[in-house]
């Protein structure tokens, strides 16, 4: 395994364990930014690990830095463009309900402790940017190179305590092309239905980082392989594989690798669209086509939010975005003017566009949408 090239890391979190260590503590840089520097990557951020107490960062950076966190405080060193988050080492002493549910995990710990609580080997790799020394307590450099996701400790336990972990293996397989064994793969059968049980709004949190961080496609491909879709989206049943999903996943991948903006709501509007259009067409009642959408959109994340809570925001655009998809389809040299101008208008004609691509019955209005665009 090559060693870490400074050119990738980040001059403010060295900067960060200068600092640290100058004041006579232990500072490292650890978890997902080595492992992506080791396998290539270009890391997204930078995190520290420390035996400072969190009082004890805040009295050395004052007013660069911010506390945050009840349960386990971190501190944020806050630079020009950058943000560096600083934890103290945890220890191993959580609380755990009568089902093996981490209920409380707020001690601090040892280096070793600290290596011992992190979910997966290839997550607990400790690097020293002063000293150039890279600490592996877990065996994380033997599995980058077998290009194995293992868990820390016996599958069962670790999966109980958090189920989210099954998620977040699904999610590294996707990323970087990683593998787990038999053992593994069987725990995640046997245990995803704990899933059930985890907070929609932690679910929200791992939506986004599986379908906003550019390996979307490869994501659902891998909820689909372990029929996991279903702890994300309600109405799973109705998410079809189909020519209209890859082509939006792959843009969602392509603007990701260009650094173009992404919106949570766009891909959520996306995977749950054959079912807002099966409710339209079995719609009961008299009312108007914005009436039918409204009522409709209420409904769906009235259950969605359930499992996977939406933020309101997201939702006023999804809703939008389905409302105008029956204007465009209708759109002519009449009313092309007043659909240009609708707040949600770049959304819903970037979502009409993907559809086009599968739907030969609008390819003539998506084309006239593009054309009245550039005269």
């Amino acid at each position: 395994m090559k060693k870490i090239n400074h050119k990738l890391l980040s001059k403010n979190a060295i900067n960060t364990c200068q600092i640290l260590q100058q004041h006579g503590f232990f500072a490292f840089i650890v978890g997902g930014s080595i492992r992506d520097i080791l396998l290539d990557l270009k890391p997204k951020d930078f995190d520290i690990a420390t035996d400072a107490y969190p009082e004890q960062i805040k009295k050395i950076f004052q007013r660069k830095c911010i506390l945050i966190g009840k349960r386990f405080r971190l501190a944020h060193i806050r630079y020009r463009n950058e943000l560096i988050e600083v934890a103290t080492f945890r220890g191993d002493h959580k609380q755990t309900d009568k089902n093996g549910r981490i209920t409380r995990d707020n001690s601090f710990g040892s280096l070793d402790e600290d290596a011992h609580r992190r979910d997966f080997t290839i997550n607990s790799l400790y690097y020293d940017p002063v000293r150039k020394k890279l600490i592996d307590n877990m065996e994380a450099i033997q599995d980058l190179e077998k290009k194995q996701i293992k868990l820390i400790g016996k599958n069962k336990d670790r999966i109980i305590e958090d189920p989210v972990r099954m998620l977040r293996a699904m999610r590294f397989m996707a990323k970087l092309d990683f593998y787990i064994n038999d053992e593994f793969h069987q725990d995640i059968q046997n245990n995803k239905k704990l899933l059930e049980n985890i907070p929609a709004a932690r679910l929200f949190e791992e939506y986004k980082k599986f379908f906003h961080t550019g390996h979307a496609l490869k994501s659902y491909q891998k909820l689909k392989d372990y029929n996991c879709l279903i702890y994300l989206f309600k109405y799973s049943q109705n998410i079809k594989n189909n020519l209209f999903i890859v082509n939006a996943l792959e843009n969602s991948d392509n603007r990701f690798k260009n650094n173009l903006p992404l919106s949570a709501g766009f891909l959520m509007a996306v995977f749950l669209f054959h079912h807002f259009e099966l409710q339209l067409k079995n719609y009961k009642g008299t009312a108007t086509h914005y009436e039918k959408v409204d009522d409709i959109v209420y409904h769906i994340f009235k259950a969605q939010n359930k499992i996977c809570s939406v933020p309101k925001f997201f939702i006023s655009m999804i809703k939008e975005i389905w409302y105008l998809q029956h204007k465009m389809s209708h759109c002519n040299s009449n009313n092309i003017k007043s659909i240009l101008k609708q707040k949600y208008f770049r959304a819903a004609y970037d979502f009409f566009i993907l559809r086009a691509v599968s739907d030969p019955t609008i390819k003539e209005q998506a084309k006239l949408l593009t054309n009245s665009q550039q005269n």
